[in-house]
């Protein structure tokens, strides 16, 4: 039935199945008595074939369609359930039903009371589940009939995709927003790195997507980054009923032109004046000694490029090393925008003259410096043997653009200057040093030549030296041991034409003297050096130390009479003696000692070595104790022997 228009049964063998289940369907929702479907029309009663309803008629409040909606099934007054589908447009619609007897029967739709032919508003239709409408008929007069006909209205969804607006962050659309119009475009700077776009729908059952990603309507999207140049955007618009639209959004990022720095320094020193991005050109005072700078420049936009005297040099990283010359060394930094806009920056390092005077090095071939050398230190003296007519002298420079004469004489940093004679006594040597600003310093060297009355060695061979030889050192000691009854004394010379003599007696230098007896305890022996002519003299002193003997052992011990087990050794210290017989009441006892220096005791008893000694004896066991001490009068051993007397 078209809309507003009756529309008559169709046969009952086309519509059988599909009049049985909504019929079913809709009484379940309905619950109404009498609705009791059959297996040749949906709601009909068995016993009564009537028709109660003589017309069926629907109209909407929205523009008529192209195709108007329709009842299905046509309208059959034999058959009660019905459906049909409205426009998305479509809120309410107007039912008029036409009584086949108005006389008789009443009409009620959704238990209102209807008019026959009179229409029903039918209002708030939802999109969603059908809307039953149960239109009732009772026969008031005759059989009292009663014949209920459902009406199941579903609203379809929305086709609307349309948007009710459009903003993005970055700035203003072109052209300004049209629901209708699709394409558009934002100019931006280039310090906006990032956008929203809030996209709200005219449905609000619509859903949103921005570039694919589901987005929530009418509520900012992003951020979204923006690069360089062209951002496109675009925006889907999907409404209920699955209809989708395509709005596109190009935001243009422009170019940056900021060509300025950040930060910026060198390694050499300190910029002046302090940094700012709005000042060019700086200065900087370094030191001779820096030779070469580094430079770190720091840009206010990462998409600038920056060149340092020429080279690329990423942004905050420290450039290539820059030799530095003596005098002004000018350091080009320049900015390139991401737009092509240039600043330039220019570093003057100042790098003066050199001020270092001080030497590295300095040495003499006739001997050892005093103090050692130091750079800080301009005084020294050298004392060489008369032996020593001539010298050399080395000096370097610490900085390589300095000069250096001695005595006068321009030497070149590192030469061996000389030889030089020396006389006897003091020689003065002046080593003045030019630095590259022309700063003097000088250095002082007195080599003294005298007579040499060292000995250049010395050694006993009763032991070693303490300390160890050194010819400046004059006192020495050496400690011997006991059986070092003798020993020689070897002195040697420093000075080929001095002459020496050991306690009094002369010596040939290097040659041996002795051997010279050692008591036990200390020995001294004087060496006396005399230099060529009789200039000077030295005396070196040397106490020998014999030690005492620690000797403590017996050589040999006899008991008598009796035997004595076991057989005597020194280093055995217990002996028993059996045999003596029952009427032996004493016994003799010789201990001999095996260094006549120790002493011995027989029970108590000093006794000479090898001195017999009687000791009386019981009837049992006597122990006899010999103590033998050493020279050394520490050094104690102890022998016992048990005498047994039947």
């Amino acid at each position: 039935m078209a809309l507003g228009t009756s529309t008559r049964a169709a046969p009952r063998s086309a519509t059988k199945p599909i009049v049985r289940l909504l019929g079913m369907a809709l009484c379940a929702v309905a619950a109404l008595a009498g609705c009791i479907p059959d297996g040749d029309s949906a709601g009909v009663p068995p016993d009564d074939t009537r028709a109660l309803l003589a017309d069926l008629d629907l109209t909407t409040n929205s523009p008529a369609p192209a195709v108007p909606p329709a009842l299905s099934p046509q309208f059959d007054p034999k058959i009660t359930a019905y459906a049909v589908t409205v426009p998305n447009s479509a809120t309410a619609v107007t039912i008029t039903a036409t009584l086949a007897d108005p006389a008789r029967t009443t009409l009620k739709i959704n238990n209102q009371p209807a008019q026959s032919g009179q229409p029903f508003l039918v209002e708030n239709l939802q999109v969603g589940p059908a809307q039953p409408v149960v239109l009732l008929v009772e026969e008031t007069v005759g059989g009292g009939v009663t014949r209920s006909y459902t009406l199941s209205i579903t609203r379809a969804a929305s086709p609307l995709a349309d948007l009710a607006s459009l903003v993005v962050s970055a700035g203003g659309l072109s052209p300004p927003f049209d629901p209708q119009a699709t394409s558009y475009t934002v100019k931006t700077g280039n310090s906006t790195t990032s956008t929203t776009i809030t996209a709200t729908p005219l449905e609000s059952a619509a859903t949103v997507s921005i570039n694919g990603q589901a987005a929530t309507a009418g509520q900012p999207f992003g951020p979204l980054a923006l690069a360089l140049g062209s951002n496109p955007f675009t925006i889907t618009v999907t409404a209920p009923g699955g209809t989708a639209k395509q709005y596109s959004v190009v935001v243009n990022r422009g170019a940056s032109g900021v060509a300025d720095l950040a930060a910026l320094t060198v390694s050499a020193g300190t910029l002046s004046p302090a940094f700012a991005p709005d000042t060019t050109a700086y200065a900087v005072a370094t030191v001779n000694a820096t030779t070469e700078t580094t430079v770190t420049a720091l840009l206010a936009d990462s998409s600038a490029r920056l060149t340092i005297n020429g080279q690329t040099v990423p942004s905050g990283q420290p450039s290539s090393p820059i030799q530095l010359q003596i005098g002004d060394n000018t350091v080009t930094i320049v900015v390139t925008a991401q737009d092509g806009t240039t600043r330039t920056y220019t570093v003057r390092i100042t790098r003066p003259q050199s001020s270092n005077n001080n030497l590295s090095g300095l040495t003499v071939s006739a001997g050892a410096l005093s103090p050692a050398f130091s750079s800080g230190t301009t005084s020294y003296t050298v004392t060489v043997l008369s032996t020593v007519t001539e010298t050399t002298l080395t000096a370097t420079v610490q900085d390589q653009t300095a000069t250096l004469a001695i005595n006068g004489t321009g030497v070149s940093s590192g030469q061996a200057f000389g030889p030089v004679p020396l006389a006897v006594g003091a020689n003065e040597f002046r080593i003045v040093v030019t630095a590259q600003n022309g700063a003097t310093k000088t250095y002082v060297v007195t080599v003294t030549r005298t007579a040499n009355a060292n000995l250049a060695g010395l050694s006993f061979s009763a032991g070693p030296l303490a300390p160890a030889f050194d010819p400046g050192t004059t006192a020495y000691s050496v400690g011997a041991p006991n059986a070092a009854a003798t020993t020689t004394v070897t002195a040697t010379v420093a000075d080929a034409t001095s002459t020496m003599t050991i306690n009094g007696q002369a010596v040939t230098s290097g040659q041996a003297l002795g051997p010279v007896p050692l008591i036990v305890g200390p020995n001294t022996f004087t060496i006396v050096v005399t230099a060529a002519g009789g200039a000077a003299t030295k005396t070196y002193t040397v106490t020998v130390t014999r030690a005492a003997s620690s000797n403590a052992n017996l050589a040999g011990l006899q008991v008598s009479p009796g035997v004595m087990v076991p057989v005597f050794s020194p280093e055995i210290t217990a002996y028993a003696v059996t045999g003596t017989g029952l009427f032996t009441s004493t016994v003799t006892v010789v201990a001999t000692v095996e260094d006549p220096t120790a002493t011995v005791s027989i029970n108590g008893q000093a006794v000479s070595s090898g001195q017999a000694l009687t000791i009386p004896i019981n009837i049992g066991t006597t122990t006899i104790t010999i103590v033998v001490r050493a020279q050394d009068t520490v050094t104690v051993k102890t022998y016992t022997v048990t005498v047994t007397r039947p």
